[in-house]
């Protein structure tokens, strides 16, 4: 038995959220790590090719997780509340959350940009949002793998196994090289 995200005791099935919300919140961490290098790397000097990279892989992998979030995760979840308007409730917070990182991730990537083109940016302003948002980014991960995470359903009902497959391959794995390589050692 492989034990997907604090889930002790499930296998690891690929049809099962669990196994993609386990793979997305490791995925979530390891961007910040990535991002983190990036500041640790300043002001020594910034990797061009590591910042078109993280230009792409940031907000790729944001969407896929926001996707993951409210098209399968939350869904699924709210399906076995005997109160789902209350369950929906404790969540609003997050919602807030996706908006404000996904806001903070845009400014991120315009500034990687910027730097990629040659415009020069001032290490201590661009070391504080690429800072910021990490931070942001695996509070908010580490969250939801504590609070939803022990929601996930162990057993599937056949109907939420197939709404599920149909939802997965509607949205393929960002990214797919990066489940087998580390991405935290780009810079």
């Amino acid at each position: 038995m492989v034990s997907t995200g604090g889930n002790a005791g499930w296998n690891e099935d690929a049809e099962h959220p669990a196994t993609r919300f386990a793979a997305d919140c490791a995925l979530q961490l390891d961007v910040c790590n990535s991002l983190l290098a990036v500041a640790d790397a300043l002001p020594a000097g910034l990797n061009v090719k590591t910042l078109e990279v993280l230009s792409k892989l940031t907000p790729v992998t944001w969407t896929s997780h926001l996707a993951l979030q409210n098209e399968a995760i939350i869904p699924l979840i709210v399906r076995r509340q005997e109160q789902p308007e209350a369950f929906l409730a404790r969540f609003d917070p997050f919602a807030r959350q996706h908006i404000e990182i996904s806001s903070l991730n845009d400014e991120l990537v315009d500034f990687f940009r910027a730097i990629s083109g040659g415009e020069r940016v001032e290490n201590n302003m661009i070391g504080y949002l690429i800072r910021s948002v990490a931070d942001r980014r695996r509070e908010h991960v580490e969250w939801e793998r504590v609070l939803l995470g022990p929601l996930l359903p162990q057993t599937l009902a056949p109907a939420e196994r197939r709404m599920f497959m149909e939802w997965s391959a509607a949205n393929p794995w960002p990214y797919d090289d990066f489940k087998r390589l580390s991405i935290s050692n780009l810079n």
